[in-house]
């Protein structure tokens, strides 16, 4: 028979090795990662737009974002006075 851990109960057993193969992880905690994870990735489908008279800045941001999965990442570095 399988017993339902909580959330902080599973981290310490993972932490103490005492985690075997017939713990199981309650249905609520796995809902709710993958609603998070469903929530990151429609936020990644987003553009994204970087306006920065600095292109040193807009350059680095737009490497960090792309890097982490974001695809529409605009910059715009024009000065319009």
């Amino acid at each position: 028979m399988n017993r339902t851990y909580t959330s902080q109960e599973q981290q310490q057993l993972n932490s103490t090795g005492m985690c075997g193969d017939s713990v199981v992880v309650r249905n609520s905690t796995i809902k709710e990662s993958v609603a998070n994870k469903e929530e990151q990735q429609e936020g990644r489908n987003k553009r994204i737009l970087i306006v920065d008279d600095e292109p040193d800045i807009t350059f680095t941001l737009r490497t960090i974002l792309e890097e982490n999965g974001f695809k529409e990442v605009e910059v715009f570095n024009d000065r319009a006075f």
